[in-house]
């Protein structure tokens, strides 16, 4: 257990974070000592408040000061941010537990703050939406296909593990904390490596495979991609460097599984009869009876249904093809693909898929989620605010997002067909 331990240490998290410039400050504060995260709030709106030492209350202080405590609705109506995350999804804004507050401190280098929220953003669902969609328009469908299952199934176990070990986030102090966005759910392991680390190195394994890329260029920039992401982690204060270990370990011990029979699996998938049965079948289970953990109340589940549902859908979606004879089984050359330089027409070209595809999943899931969700809350007989249940959350997010992984890998291409922007060889990657 001392290796664990170690690694599970704040005192790691909070030196990593002094090398990279944040300061903590105390919570009884001056507006001169006060300095912010750059787009949290300006300096102007945050100085008339300060958090009272051991307490969860705010007053208003210098010129302002008038000794009442602040309530965050008050603060809310002047248009200054709250100064805690309610929950981790912003679509039902439920709060269960303890709130977490953003750590008051300063910024030393401001461009590391900007480099690894950037950095934190290839572990969100706005980046899983729009980069494994890009792969299936514009790049390579089999890519897409080896990469969102392991992903898919990594996410998953990092999901299933949060909810079982229920380890606490760093705590604060020694660490700043600059993130709340996840805050209300557990942080053994990080999702954000298990995402770090599946997604880039399943892509560099499967490119060097396939296509005339060096393997030191590929796996080069696995490794920059996986570093940023896990060091976002602990600069931001969310997770322990044990967190982040762990995340990569699950994506490590998952390719190893999955990758080495990776032909034969997706070949089921795309040409087999049962292949929708079963994963319909697995989706579904897993994301209702065979959900290996307790049920917390937070939207760690949620956010597994998400991932396991689109990835069945994508999945379903590359199914449908072969099976309406859209997609054409060409043997794979002798050689590795050679990569050419894109001429502007293909660049225009595949910004213009990637416009296409997200305009349409961002119309598909505003509607079907509307829908879906009346319409489990009007089975149930709940109100709307009761959309945090777990019986409400689960069936409307798993239809939402399995919706979504048809749209993106049977619809859209359909939709780029028609508007003759069409990708040759998008079906006739079936190896």
């Amino acid at each position: 257990m001392g290796i664990v331990n170690f690694l599970n240490s704040p005192q790691i998290v909070a030196k990593f974070q002094k090398i990279c410039g944040v300061e903590g400050l105390p919570d009884q504060m001056t507006a001169d000592e006060t300095d912010v995260t750059p787009g949290y709030m300006g300096e102007e709106q945050y100085e008339k408040y300060v958090k009272v030492r051991d307490t969860e209350n705010y007053v208003l202080h210098g010129r302002y000061k008038n000794n009442n405590s602040v309530k965050t609705n008050d603060l809310q109506k002047e248009g200054v941010p709250p100064f805690s995350s309610d929950d981790s999804d912003s679509e039902n804004g439920h709060s269960r537990g303890k709130l977490y507050k953003i750590t008051p401190h300063k910024i030393r280098h401001k461009w590391v703050y900007f480099w690894f929220k950037f950095a934190s953003f290839f572990g969100d669902e706005e980046f899983y939406l729009t980069c494994l969609p890009f792969l299936l328009w514009n790049v390579d469908t089999y890519l897409m296909r080896q990469t969102v299952i392991v992903w898919s199934i990594s996410m998953y176990i990092g999901s299933v593990m949060k909810d079982i070990f229920q380890w606490q986030r760093p705590a604060t102090p020694p660490v700043v904390r600059l993130d709340v966005d996840f805050a209300q759910e557990f942080s053994l392991p990080s999702t954000h490596a298990v995402a770090a680390s599946s997604i880039p190195f399943t892509m560099a394994i499967v490119i060097v495979d396939r296509y005339q890329v060096p393997a030191e260029v590929a796996f080069g920039v696995a490794t920059v991609w996986c570093l940023m992401t896990c060091g976002s982690r602990l600069y931001l204060g969310v997770h322990s460097l044990l967190d982040v270990v762990c995340g990569c370990l699950i994506s490590l011990m998952v390719a190893m599984v999955i990758l080495p029979f990776r032909i034969q699996i997706d070949w089921f998938i795309q040409t087999s009869p049962a292949s929708p049965i079963v994963l319909l079948a697995l989706c579904l289970a897993f994301s209702t009876i065979l959900y290996p953990a307790p049920e917390i109340g937070n939207n760690t589940r949620g956010d597994a249904v998400k991932i396991i549902a689109t990835t069945t859908g994508c999945l379903l979606g590359q199914w449908g093809n072969y099976f309406n004879g859209m997609t054409t089984t060409v043997a794979p050359p002798e050689e590795l693909f050679p990569i050419f330089m894109p001429t502007l027409k293909c660049v225009a070209s595949a910004i213009l898929r990637f416009m296409i595809g997200v305009l349409t999943l961002v119309l598909v899931k505003t509607v079907v989620q509307t829908v879906t969700l009346k319409g489990v809350l009007a089975f149930f007989r709940l109100r709307k605010t009761d959309k945090h249940l777990p019986k409400v959350q689960v069936p409307y997010r798993f239809i939402t997002y399995m919706t979504l992984g048809i749209i993106i890998s049977w619809t859209v291409p359909i939709l780029h067909t028609k508007f003759g922007l069409g990708r040759s060889g998008i079906y006739m990657e079936v190896l």
